[in-house]
């Protein structure tokens, strides 16, 4: 049996957790959580399975995967990655870190998306993560867009600007 290499891509808001397996750039299983109501249903299926957590889901996930497909990546949309985390990143200790600082600004969505990282993470353990940020979308805006009408010292001494929350979901 001929083994392919799988990514699969996890986004978690803030009360679901979606996600698909892409293999050779093709979307061959997607899926959609509901947190609150505890079920998980794959493609178009009117059909729902039971899941008590975000482990349960990642297990429900795996599961589902047929046995010729090696996962080796999983990527994890980030909401917000602040001034400095913006362009695609690994999944490193420092990053984790450095993400664990932000939740404040993002106590929503972060909390949730790095306790899903991990425990891929621990359950797939061969597999490289990654992060890709919705502010990287609005990076390089013009200062005329990415700034608010603030005066100059206030919007220099809190940086203030818009870092695209949601940017990259509504693309």
């Amino acid at each position: 049996m001929k083994h392919l290499n799988g990514t699969l891509v996890w986004n978690v808001g803030s009360s679901s957790v979606k996600g698909s397996l892409f293999v050779d750039q093709r979307e061959v299983l997607t899926w959609f959580a509901d947190v609150k109501e505890q079920k998980i249903v794959f493609g178009h299926s009117k059909k729902s399975l039971t899941v008590k957590n975000l482990l349960a889901i990642i297990n429900t996930v795996v599961a589902q995967i047929p046995k010729n497909i090696l996962i080796d990546r999983h990527l994890h949309r980030i909401v917000y990655g602040g001034a400095s985390m913006w362009r695609p990143m690994r999944g490193t200790t420092a990053a984790v870190h450095s993400l664990k600082k932000l939740v404040d600004r993002d106590p929503l969505h972060l909390p949730q998306a790095l306790a899903l990282y991990q425990l891929v993470k621990q359950v797939l353990p061969k597999a490289t993560g990654w992060f890709v940020f919705d502010s990287g979308i609005y990076q390089y805006l013009p200062p005329m867009v990415r700034e608010y009408a603030l005066p100059r010292w206030v919007v220099n001494r809190y940086q203030i600007r818009r870092f695209g929350f949601h940017g990259i979901a509504h693309w």
